[in-house]
C-alpha cells in the first residue's frame, strides 16, 4: 500500500481512486480534499522540531543538564524538551537527561517572559555532565522564544546571562550559537563562556555593534582550548567602559588573530584593558586604528604575552614595526597605554611612536 506524505504532496486531484496511507506532517494545515469514493487511512506523525525556536544542546553521547545552585534565577519561565515537541517547565531543581533522535543526543530549552537567566552574583550557571556538548540556536530564545520567532529581540536586564556556562569544560562547540541581541545591557554576557572547552569563535556569535559597560568582560577568559577567532568576529565600533576587559584573559592556546579584529576608532574608558593578558602563546598583534583614546583604554592589554614583546629599538628578533595608532596621529588620554606590554618589553609605550615587536605578524 502506498504512503502519501502531505508535507510534500501536490496534485491531489490527479490521484486515482484507491486506498492510501497518509502521513500528516508539519506543513499539513487544511487537508486536501479526499475523493468521496476513496478509503483513506490517516497516520499522524510528530512534525520535526524547527531550528530557531529554542536553544539546542547536543552530543554524540548521552548527557545531562542542571542548575548549579538549584535556584530559579530567571524571572519568567524556562521550558525543556528532549524531542523539541513535548515541553515541560524547568524548575531549576530538575536534572534533565538527554534523549537520542537516532543521530545525536539532545536537550532543548526555551523561555517565556524572561529578562534574565542568571543575573548578578555567583554560582548561578548551568551545569553539564557528559562530553563533547554543542550549543546551537539564538540564545535570546531563553528569554522569550515567541518574540524571537517574530523576528524581534526580547528585552534584557543587566547581568542577563552572566556566567551562564562558566567552567563548563564539556561545552566544546558554540559555532552555531548566536548571542542575537543588537541592544546590549551592562554585564549582560560577562564571564558567559569563561573556562569552557570551546576552540572556535565564529563571526556570527557576537553581532552587536554597540557595546555597554562590562558586556563582554571575561567572556572567553581561561578558555585554554581556544585557538581560532574567525574574521570579523568582533564587529563593534561603538565601545563602552570596560566592555572588552580581560575578554581573552589566559587563553593560552590562542596564537593567531584575524585581520581587522578591532575596528573601533574611538576608545572608551578601560575598553580593552587586559584583553589578551596572559595569552602566553600569542604570536600575532592586532592593528589598533583608534585615534581618539580614553583613560586606561589599553591598560595591560598584552601583559605577559612574551612571544610578541615590545622593544624601543630594532634588534635581534624585534624586527616588526608596531605603532599606536597603526596609522595617523592619536590624541592621548589619561594613562591610555599604562602597562600595555607589562612583563613583555616596553611596559608603557608612548602613542604616535614606532616600536618593534617579535610578533609573527601585525594584522
Amino acid at each position: 500500500m502506498a504512503t502519501i506524505d502531505l508535507t510534500t504532496l501536490s496534485g491531489w486531484d490527479n490521484l486515482a481512486d484507491g486506498t492510501y496511507d497518509i502521513t500528516v506532517g508539519a506543513k499539513a494545515t487544511g487537508y486536501p480534499r479526499v475523493k468521496q469514493s476513496s478509503a483513506v487511512s490517516v497516520t499522524k506523525t510528530t512534525p520535526p522540531p524547527q531550528e530557531g525556536n529554542y536553544v539546542r544542546f547536543s552530543s554524540a553521547n548521552s548527557f545531562s543538564l542542571n542548575k548549579a545552585n538549584s535556584t530559579k534565577d530567571w524571572d519568567g519561565t524556562l521550558e525543556y524538551s528532549t524531542d523539541g515537541t513535548i515541553w515541560n517547565t524547568f524548575n531549576a531543581t530538575d536534572t534533565i537527561n538527554s534523549a537520542s533522535d537516532g543521530t545525536r543526543h539532545n536537550i532543548y530549552l526555551r523561555g517565556i517572559g524572561n529578562t534574565q537567566i542568571t543575573g548578578s552574583g555567583t554560582g548561578k550557571r548551568f551545569n553539564f555532565t557528559g562530553t563533547g556538548i554543542s550549543a546551537n540556536g539564538n540564545i535570546e530564545n531563553l528569554l522569550d522564544y515567541a518574540t524571537v520567532a517574530l523576528g524581534n529581540h526580547p528585552p534584557m536586564a543587566n547581568y542577563c546571562y552572566r556566567s551562564l556556562f562558566a567552567n563548563c569544560t564539556n561545552l566544546t562547540d558554540i559555532s552555531n550559537l548566536v548571542l542575537g541581541a543588537t541592544t546590549l545591557t551592562a554585564w549582560c554576557y560577562q564571564m558567559m563562556f569563561r573556562g569552557t572547552g570551546i576552540s572556535y569563535v565564529s563571526n556570527t556569535l557576537l553581532p552587536a555593534t554597540t557595546m555597554k559597560m562590562y558586556c563582554y568582560s571575561y567572556l572567553f577568559a581561561e578558555c585554554t582550548n581556544l585557538t581560532t577567532l574567525q574574521e570579523n568576529c568582533l564587529p563593534a565600533t561603538t565601545l563602552a567602559s570596560n566592555c572588552y576587559e580581560n575578554m581573552f584573559y589566559g587563553c593560552t592556546s590562542l596564537t593567531k588573530l584575524p585581520t581587522n579584529l578591532l575596528p573601533a576608532t574611538t576608545m572608551a574608558y578601560m575598553c580593552y584593558a587586559g584583553m589578551f593578558t596572559q595569552c602566553s602563546n600569542l604570536t600575532y598583534l592586532p592593528k589598533l586604528p583608534a585615534t581618539t583614546l580614553d583613560g586606561f583604554c589599553y591598560q595591560n592589554m598584552f601583559s605577559y604575552c612574551f612571544l610578541v614583546g615590545l622593544s624601543a629599538t630594532q634588534a635581534d628578533d624585534y624586527t616588526t614595526p608596531y605603532r599606536i595608532p597603526y596609522e595617523g596621529t592619536a590624541t592621548d588620554a589619561n594613562n591610555s597605554t599604562i602597562g600595555m606590554f607589562s612583563a613583555a618589553g616596553v611596559s608603557t609605550p608612548s602613542i604616535n611612536t614606532t616600536y618593534y615587536t617579535k610578533a609573527v605578524a601585525v594584522v
